[in-house]
């Protein structure tokens, strides 16, 4: 149903307006660039993020861009089609340690190229090498439309910048070579360090919604007081993504899984309490999108109905609340618009 009504600006003709007043879809949409970081054939998500040990796309210094392309060929289909026949976006993380363990011939876990040394972050060979290969990730990433943003990930554990940290000349060479590599791209970092909040950078956070982590007790450090009381701002310049912690939920005393968000996935969509915590964390911080979450079970309409109302509150959705046109034109003349467009997500379109 829609209203239309047609005003007068002067005499009947070219300054006599057409508006229309759709009624706004109820509904979730399956929008690009937001949403569940997991395709569902049948659900909602259009995202992929995918973890790339750095030896795989660099063996040693003098591979070229042309191995990183190969391998984005590779990981950007799913089950014969592209990424591009599906519309999903990969979100890649290069990494070089797994958890700090060597791990098994068949599951290695560190992913050192074979003419750099294992856990060597900080000498002077480790910064050329590190500069080189962000050089190559932009040449290779920054104006491919299969790619979203680019998580940071490099150093520490699974990339996410812990065990250990980046030291502050570290920070200062990895702002400026992704600064250096990457002009289309939102770049993401696991932490709220300075020289990434200055650099304009967004955040990929891995407890999203632990209530052991949310002010006004939870770590100062971590994303929740630092989005409140620090860099309240993040998500106006660039993406805050991340994933939901299921295993904290599972096992930590200080999870509150009942009055928090649950223990799976498909118990954030059906109950609605649980669903309703999560919505609010999306809100409070902006989130664009969210992995493990999206672990959801698509083929039950009950959690199928509860996951379409968590894609709404995810990123952007724009309403129209009006349209106009002009009831009548000269021939040759110009289509003029007016329309007026609402934002009800949680965050801009990047």
């Amino acid at each position: 149903m829609v209203l239309v009504s047609a005003t007068a600006t002067g005499a009947l003709g070219e300054d006599h307006w057409v508006t229309v007043k759709p009624e706004e879809f109820e509904g979730a949409i399956n929008n690009p660039l937001k949403g569940f970081r997991q395709y569902h054939r049948n659900g909602y998500g259009l995202l992929h993020r995918q973890y790339i040990g750095w030896n795989v796309i660099e063996l040693s210094a003098e591979d070229t861009v042309e191995r990183i392309i190969a391998r984005t060929n590779k990981i950007t289909r799913f089950r014969g089609k592209s990424f591009g026949e599906l519309n999903v976006k990969l979100v890649p993380r290069v990494y070089l340690d797994w958890d700090g363990t060597l791990g098994t011939a068949k599951r290695p876990k560190q992913h050192w190229p074979a003419d750099m040394a294992e856990f060597d972050y900080d000498s002077p060979a480790f910064q050329q090498r590190l500069k080189r290969l962000i050089a190559k990730l932009g040449q290779a990433w920054d104006n491919d439309p299969r790619i979203f943003a680019i998580q940071m990930g490099l150093i520490g554990h699974w990339g996410e910048h812990h065990s250990p940290a980046p030291t502050k000349s570290q920070r200062r060479v990895l702002v400026d070579a992704f600064k250096k590599a990457f002009k289309n791209k939102p770049i993401l970092v696991r932490h709220t360090d300075a020289e990434f909040m200055e650099a304009g950078f967004g955040i990929y956070y891995d407890t999203f919604g632990n209530v052991s982590r949310e002010p006004p007790h939870g770590d100062k450090y971590q994303l929740p007081w630092q989005a409140t009381h620090v860099y309240p701002d993040i998500w106006k310049h660039a993406p805050i993504e991340g994933e939901v912690e299921y295993n904290w939920q599972k096992q930590r005393k200080d999870a509150n899984p009942e009055g928090t968000f649950g223990r799976t996935p498909d118990e954030t969509m059906t109950v609605p309490a649980y669903r309703r915590y999560m919505i609010d964390k999306i809100r409070r911080y902006h989130a664009t999108q969210l992995g493990w979450i999206s672990r959801y079970t698509s083929t039950d309409p009950a959690v199928l109905k509860g996951a379409a109302d968590v894609q709404k509150a995810f990123g952007y959705r724009f309403v129209i609340d009006s349209a106009s046109y002009p009831a009548s034109l000269r021939p040759g003349g110009d289509l003029s618009l007016r329309m007026t467009v609402r934002n009800t997500g949680s965050a801009p379109f990047y």
